[in-house]
């Protein structure tokens, strides 16, 4: 694919690093963008419940309680075949959405979406999740130009399926930029080398979640250049959790006589208690975790030292070491030309990764934490407009138009949520006006029927379009306000005689544009509400 020229410069640039489980943005000046609900990170997850799709940070809890129609990994799905994907999810034995191979043979999650099943692929998916991080920076996506860092091993299709998920999401312009470029650009904007005399070499290892890059990287008073890089996509931290997971399966089997199947609650249960087990025996030796629910009518404690655990990992601490002496294989560097090794990615917390790396170089190197490893990654993306690429793809209509108009579906759905909490917390006022001083002046026998007809109707079917929620909300909180005021007047004047409002039942009832129960079901209410 030939590479475009340069963007439009109006476009407002920021740095995206996709991780497998969260994401980052960062604009060129080093701020982090901050999610809806405050956090530096965005999590890799999309579900659906209902007529709502949850992104991102809202998908975290679905991902426990409505595991079967919540996608995980989504980066990790991009441009590969179905037989490519299903390997890939085993790596992760936890029960998640269904994946199967449509008509062309292309790998679609299964999900149950506004009333049916729905197949997505994981472009369509990556697209969801995209278009909700780039509304956390701007209202209007397509004034972004954004900067994707991607490990350097990724191919033309994994490529190919991301700018698509960015045009579908309706950004203005997209560029891919390699991760350790970006973390040189990153290193090198805060610790800059003004004199050519002080031109140093030094290597960059990251270990993330799934994947280890590592690169020699020459930085002098003209900028910095990638001597050697090296990757591994199948060598992360969640390699040792895998480990630790085989390992208490078969313990389980053997003293419970329990298998754990892959795809269960219980299978999520086990992993996440081996994720805390390993991040324990990074900084103690021996840890214990207690797990629920994992067997039947028992509660379980799983137990490892960290010996114990480098005896596990064994391979894939064996790997690291080897992929950083091929790095070096590469190149006329040697190790005693290296200044120092800034280790990034959750999984250098480890002493026995951090071992793996010192032996591969030698002792005399420092090993160093400069960069920050949950967001050096999209600040050097943002400060790497200049060196991104830039590929022309093109997309379905349909995509686009379909995404589009599940945007739509949220907002409306948004909207309609905002109109339940504004009537819950106006029904709830009232109630507790009726304890409150004066509250002997207000007869609960007429007013009450009105708050509970009218919540009754809100939280019935028949409310399900935003239009008439809107119609409803305003016919009941407007009801005759020359009424209401005397209400208020004879209050504050400590009237005894209750105003016309709160005794005339019919007048209320009219008023209130709900009407009162005739019985105690719901559903008769709904009928009358109609």
């Amino acid at each position: 694919m030939p590479a475009a020229d340069a963007e439009t410069p109006t476009l407002d640039f920021v740095g995206l690093d996709i991780g497998s489980k969260q994401c980052v943005v960062a604009r060129p000046s080093g701020d982090i963008v901050l999610n809806e609900l405050g956090g530096m990170t965005t999590a890799t997850l999309v579900s659906f419940k209902d007529k709502e799709r949850l992104l991102g940070e809202a998908a975290v809890l679905a991902s426990s309680t409505n595991p079967t129609n919540t996608v995980d990994y989504v980066n990790l799905l991009l441009g590969k075949t179905f037989d490519q994907v299903m390997h890939q999810l085993q790596a992760f034995p936890c029960q998640r959405s269904n994946f199967k191979a449509n008509d062309a043979g292309l790998p679609v999650a299964s999900v149950e979406y506004n009333g049916s099943t729905v197949e997505f692929s994981p472009v369509q998916l990556m697209a969801m999740l995209l278009a909700k991080i780039g509304g956390n920076v701007a209202s209007d996506r397509s004034s972004l130009k954004v900067g994707v860092a991607i490990p350097p091993g990724w191919s033309a299709a994994e490529q190919t399926a991301l700018l698509q998920a960015i045009k579908i999401a309706g950004f203005g312009a997209a560029s891919l930029v390699s991760k350790d470029v970006a973390l040189a650009r990153c290193y090198h904007q805060k610790h800059p080398v003004k004199d050519e005399a002080a031109a140093k070499t030094i290597a960059i290892v990251d270990v993330g979640h799934v994947s280890t890059t590592a690169a020699l990287v020459r930085f002098s008073a003209t900028g910095e250049t990638i001597l050697a890089r090296a990757y591994d996509g199948a060598l992360g931290s969640a390699n040792y959790d895998r480990h630790l997971y085989t390992h208490f399966e078969a313990k389980l089997k053997a003293s419970h006589g329990v298998q754990i199947q892959p795809e269960s609650r219980q299978s999520r249960r086990l992993l996440l208690a081996c994720e805390q087990l390993k991040k324990l025996l990074s900084t103690i030796p021996d840890a214990v975790v207690h797990v629920e629910n994992v067997v039947p009518d028992a509660d379980i404690t799983l137990s490892m030292t960290k010996t114990e655990l480098e005896q596990l990992g064994h391979v894939e601490t064996t790997a690291i070491r080897e992929l950083m002496e091929g790095l070096f294989a590469q190149t006329d560097v040697a190790p005693a030309d290296i200044a120092t090794v800034e280790i990034v990615g959750g999984g250098t917390r480890m002493p026995l990764v951090q071992d793996a790396i010192t032996k591969a170089i030698g002792a005399h190197v420092t090993l160093g934490r400069m960069l920050d490893s949950a967001t050096a990654v999209a600040v050097g993306a943002a400060l790497s407009d200049d060196v991104g690429m830039f590929f022309d793809v093109s997309v379905h209509d349909g995509d686009v138009a379909l995404e589009k108009s599940m945007q739509d579906l949220d907002h409306n759905m948004t909207m309609l949520a905002n109109k339940r909490n504004e009537i819950e917390t106006f029904v709830y006022d009232m109630r507790a006006k009726q304890g409150q001083k004066h509250g002997h002046l207000i007869d609960s026998a007429v007013v009450a029927p009105l708050l509970d007809a009218a919540e009754d109707w809100f939280y019935s079917d028949d409310a399900a379009t935003l239009e008439e929620a809107t119609v409803r909300v305003d016919q009941f909180k407007t009801v005759h306000p020359s009424r209401r005021r005397r209400c208020l007047d004879s209050i504050a004047g400590h009237s005894e005689r209750v105003p016309s409002v709160l005794c005339s039942g019919r007048e209320g009832r009219e008023g209130a544009g709900a009407p009162a129960r005739s019985g105690s079901s719901k559903s008769s209410a709904r009928k009358q509400g109609r």
